[in-house]
């Protein structure tokens, strides 16, 4: 932050809610703990110096806080809202192209080491990303994720189709064979008992006599 700041670079970064930062040379306090208006809140960020925090709070009521830095004094004072919408936005965007190439065109899932080998990988991923976004924009499918989605059904619904019929009468067979051991075991070891029984009752009416 303290380099791009140096350079004069335009940024916005995501502030975690204990940052500490103070207003008009005050004492510093945690970020959650301060009043943010709607047209965000210019302060000093410890360790860094002077940037216009905004507050959003999304659907599941969590709340993030974005620290902006503008090289412009006067500028940052005239950021409001819409802009900061607008630069999220943006940010967004950006936030989700990595998304894709990490997990739809395996950027980060390469095996090699030399520096060509991995220009090459990463190339095969953005050319890959760009057909995505071609048939996105022709309305060949829906969004990026729609490609794989389909993939994956039509490898499941193969495997179940040539494999589940053949686990099933598999399965049945298993049971009926299991069922049928059973009932034998179970009918011998009644015989069993009932010779034994048999015999206790001759040896008991020959011990009598």
């Amino acid at each position: 932050m303290n380099s791009k700041r140096e350079k004069e670079l335009n940024f916005g970064v995501g502030l975690a809610k204990n940052r500490l930062v103070r207003i008009d040379k005050g004492n510093y306090v945690r970020v959650d703990s301060l009043e943010i208006p709607k047209d965000g809140l210019i302060v000093e960020l410890k360790g860094f110096g002077q940037l216009k925090i905004f507050k959003r709070v999304f659907k599941n009521e969590t709340t993030h806080y974005y620290g902006l830095f503008l090289a412009d004094k006067k500028e940052l004072e005239e950021t409001n809202r819409k802009d900061f919408r607008e630069l999220f936005a943006i940010h967004w965007g950006i936030e989700v192209y990595h998304r894709a190439l990490k997990q739809l065109c395996n950027l980060n899932n390469f095996f090699v080491r030399k520096t060509s080998a991995i220009c090459t990988h990463i190339f095969c991923s953005l050319r890959a990303f760009c057909q995505l976004e071609l048939m996105r924009i022709y309305e060949i499918v829906e969004n990026w994720y729609e490609v794989q989605k389909n993939l994956y059904i039509e490898v499941a619904r193969k495997f179940i189709t040539e494999n589940f019929p053949r686990v099933i009468v598999s399965n049945y067979l298993a049971t009926r064979y299991a069922d049928e051991e059973w009932h034998r075991l179970k009918l011998h070891s009644f015989s069993i008992l009932s010779m034994r029984n048999s015999y206790s009752c001759r040896n008991i009416c020959f011990n009598s006599q």
